[in-house]
C-alpha cells in the first residue's frame, strides 16, 4: 500500500484541477496545511469556571443571553434542557 500524499502535494493537484476546469484566475488561499484549524484544541487552557447548576431556567436564560445573541427559543430551549439534565445528576 502506498504512503498518501502531503497536505501540499494535495492542494497542488486541486489547484491544477480548478484551472484546467476554470482558467488560471482561480487561486487557493495559502495557509499553513501544518497548523491546527478553527474548532481544534490543542493544549489544555485554564482551569473552567465551575457553573452553578443549582439555577433555575428563567437564572440560566439570563446567563446565556450574555452568548446566545437574538435567539430566545433557542435560549429557553437550553436553559430548560441544561436544568433537567443538571437535575438528574446524582
Amino acid at each position: 500500500m502506498s504512503k498518501p500524499p502531503s497536505p501540499e502535494k494535495v492542494r497542488e493537484a486541486i489547484v491544477e484541477f480548478l484551472r484546467s476546469k476554470y482558467g488560471n484566475d482561480v487561486a487557493i488561499a495559502e495557509g499553513d496545511l501544518g497548523s491546527p484549524h478553527e474548532g481544534v484544541h490543542t493544549a489544555p487552557g485554564p482551569a473552567e469556571e465551575e457553573i452553578d447548576f443549582d439555577l433555575k431556567p428563567t437564572e440560566l436564560e439570563t446567563f446565556l443571553k450574555d452568548y446566545v445573541v437574538h435567539q430566545d427559543e433557542a435560549i429557553e430551549i437550553l436553559a430548560t434542557e441544561i436544568c433537567a439534565l443538571s437535575s438528574l445528576r446524582i
